[in-house]
């Protein structure tokens, strides 16, 4: 009787951690599929654009109440708070309810897939299946990225209706302007590209910048996760496959969130050689900044949101990406600056309390712990970057996050728990 028991567990578990594999790969070519919904029912394409947030909280609510945790863990307790606070600032500004929610979900995000994968993986059995599943779903990604990179699958005007209904502009050649990288083509194409320009990976994403961040999650998996194990030829395969994809994708922030992991927060490398990288880049820092005009214009961005710093913010839907496509945008000069979008909505306050809370939950983990790198690194590129905390960019760091708080209470490991490495 006891083993039936057992056994029935076992299989419920699985079950659920299969369940959240289907909405992590569910999620990754949700932008894909809602595209070619946008281009059959054109005159739907605005609705489409909800069917993420709409799977992910169905999911987020539905394990809520089918899964067995306390309700004074941290991550819920901690999620509680945000929310409270969030509702308290929505109430008070004056932009559109769509606005208020789509920067409430850019917002909340992290805590979302944290709380996912936190109360989804109560065995060691479903962390490994949902590492099977978040790493099968970054192969299959990768893999198409390679399709569409080479065979130019865009350039027919297949995504006109998705981008027009989130007020993104396309080249004639049908590529949206973010999926060209202003600089001169590494590998000759075989379109017409302005200015010369190369065409960056964007895969089922239809994001280059959301790839280049789940990239490098996938890689750290693949370095550092003792919960995935795979053929060790298998695994330097796959590290070579995504590194190169995570070249084309063109993200320079993804590139150095994976420097800073790999490099600055590797506790494993030489302290005095950290310290001398740390130096070398703050002294290449100037150079690399105006030899590309993108860079200015995201330190701008967070310059902007310190010029005009206020106690408790200019409110909710009315700073940062969502709210200029929306039109509900004030003239502050607030742009690409996740942190500083944070600072413009929710003011020194608020903002003080979203870190506060994330770095609680942190606490958790040991700081050798790969996860925690990786979202420090994560959080460092966020305040030049608001697209690294895009819901795709941080959904599967977030998961992976919740399997580790979980793990880290399993197995008692709450010995050397200081913040940084």
């Amino acid at each position: 009787m006891e083993y039936a028991q057992g056994s029935n567990k076992i299989r419920f578990c699985l079950r659920k951690s299969g369940l959240l594999g289907i909405m992590y790969l569910w999620l990754c070519v949700s932008s894909l599929v809602i595209a070619v919904l946008c281009f059959i029912f054109k005159d739907y394409s605005q609705s489409f654009l909800m069917l993420k947030d709409v799977s992910l909280y169905s999911v987020l609510l539905f394990g809520l109440f089918i899964c067995k945790y306390k309700l004074n863990d941290m991550p819920v307790v901690s999620g509680v708070y945000v929310m409270i606070m969030l509702l308290l600032y929505c109430s008070s500004s004056s932009a559109s309810a769509l606005a208020k929610l789509s920067s409430v979900r850019q917002i909340i995000s992290i805590y979302s897939f944290i709380l996912l994968g936190y109360i989804f993986s109560n065995s060691i059995n479903s962390v490994q299946k949902i590492y099977k599943w978040i790493m099968f779903t970054g192969i299959l990604i990768v893999i198409f990225g390679y399709v569409e990179r080479s065979m130019y699958f865009w350039q027919t005007g297949f995504l006109y209706d998705y981008f027009e209904a989130k007020s993104i502009p396309l080249f004639g050649n049908g590529y949206p302007v973010f999926f060209i990288e202003p600089t001169k083509a590494i590998i000759p194409e075989a379109i017409e590209i302005p200015g010369n320009g190369s065409v960056r990976m964007v895969s089922a994403f239809l994001d280059p910048i959301n790839l280049g961040h789940s990239i490098v999650l996938w890689l750290c998996v693949l370095i550092y996760c003792k919960s995935f194990s795979v053929n060790k030829v298998f695994r330097y395969f796959l590290i070579i496959l995504l590194s190169i994809a995570l070249l084309l994708t063109y993200c320079k922030g993804a590139w150095l969130q994976l420097s800073l992991v790999l490099l600055i927060l590797n506790e494993k490398l030489n302290h005095k050689f950290r310290i001398a990288i740390c130096i070398l880049s703050i002294l290449a820092a100037p150079l690399i900044i105006y030899s590309h005009d993108g860079f200015m214009v995201h330190l701008l961005g967070f310059y902007s949101s310190l010029v005009s710093l206020s106690l408790f913010g200019h409110g909710i839907g009315l700073i940062g990406n969502y709210s200029s496509m929306l039109g509900e945008s004030i003239d502050l000069g607030i742009g690409d600056s996740f942190v500083g979008a944070l600072l413009g909505q929710l003011g020194i306050v608020g903002t003080c309390v979203w870190f506060l809370v994330l770095f609680v939950m942190l606490r958790s983990l040991s700081r050798h712990n790969f996860a925690k790198k990786v979202i420090i690194a994560q959080l460092a590129i966020a305040f030049v970057s608001e697209n690294s905390f895009n819901l795709l960019s941080i959904a599967g760091i977030g998961l992976v996050l919740g399997l580790e708080m979980r793990e880290s209470e399993r197995f008692k490991v709450f010995n050397d728990t200081s913040f940084f490495p």
